[in-house]
């Protein structure tokens, strides 16, 4: 990797990744370029799944800008499926996560998508995340037993996502 590209991504990670999901402070990244190396390893080393996460999140941004914004959530669904296939991503659409009672089912909520057993991702349509969505991922995450959820928002104009960890992940990582 070039020294400008190797810059670039530094800044771009001290940009938009200073804290972490739940919100803590991340002290580990150098604040000048001479760290910058050391920082992007660390960096690796500390995101979860970082390349299927990027091509699951790429889908996502495909589907919209196929289709564009203000659809109904279903159409999104619809086109990210599209697109995790054209990516040649392994991926259950309507996964069923159980609801349990003292280990007996009484329920089934859907998962948008489970992507290689390994990512709950889940869509969402309007302007914000609402503080619902993220109990729910949570809720999936620890009933599907996978180390990363991803909550994608499609809104009028953009979209945005959010990489959310179960609570048996450390804090140091997102």
């Amino acid at each position: 990797m070039g020294m400008g590209l190797r810059l670039l991504l530094g800044l771009l990670v001290r940009e938009f990744f200073q804290t972490n999901i739940r919100g803590e402070r991340i002290n580990e990244w150098a604040t000048n370029s001479t760290n910058l190396q050391m920082d992007t390893n660390l960096m690796a080393t500390k995101i979860i799944l970082p390349e299927l996460s990027f091509e699951t999140v790429g889908a996502c941004f495909d589907a919209y800008n196929e289709i564009g914004g203000g659809r109904q959530e279903k159409y999104y669904q619809r086109a990210v499926a599209i697109m995790l296939l054209k990516r040649k991503l392994t991926f259950e659409a309507q996964h069923k996560v159980p609801l349990l009672c003292e280990g007996i089912t009484v329920g089934w909520y859907a998962l948008d998508f489970l992507i290689d057993g390994k990512i709950a991702l889940e869509l969402k349509s309007g302007s914000r995340f609402q503080k619902e969505d993220y109990v729910q991922i949570k809720n999936y995450l620890s009933t599907c037993n996978v180390p990363l959820g991803i909550l994608v928002l499609f809104g009028k104009s953009k979209v945005l996502f959010q990489r959310v960890l179960p609570p048996s992940i450390p804090s140091t990582y997102f």
